[in-house]
């Protein structure tokens, strides 16, 4: 297994502080109705999960990836299953579609970091 684990742990601590930072009252906690919760197991799952995803998308980049491939496979997956999915399950459970775009939005951003992160730290 070919992977930079210290490009994928740092990959993985940032998508938890843009969570922070995107889920917090500054920015999407009121369209999200999610109350901002410092408890460190939100965060400490969060950065597990975070570390998992961002080691499938490493190991689907392959070794040594190029910045603008690994930005544009970050939208693909991003846009294209994730954000569907989220888009999916919440109408399933008739979510407002504000929060659709918040989540969808939030994983978007998460893996084009990834994509920046992994396609500039060889």
């Amino acid at each position: 297994m070919d992977v930079n684990f210290l490009a994928v742990g740092a990959a993985a601590v940032l998508a938890v502080l843009l969570a922070g930072v995107w889920y917090s009252p500054w920015f999407f906690q009121r369209a999200h109705n999610a109350r901002h919760r410092q408890a460190v197991g939100v965060y400490l799952a969060s950065g597990i999960f975070a570390f998992v995803t961002a080691l499938a998308f490493a190991l689907l980049l392959g070794p040594q990836p190029e910045l603008g491939p690994a930005i544009q496979l970050g939208l693909i997956i991003s846009l294209g299953f994730i954000a569907m999915s989220i888009g999916i399950s919440h109408g399933f459970e008739s979510r407002p579609m504000r929060k659709v775009l918040v989540d969808g939005g939030y994983h978007v951003c998460q893996f084009v970091l990834y994509g920046i992160v992994l396609g500039l730290w060889h």
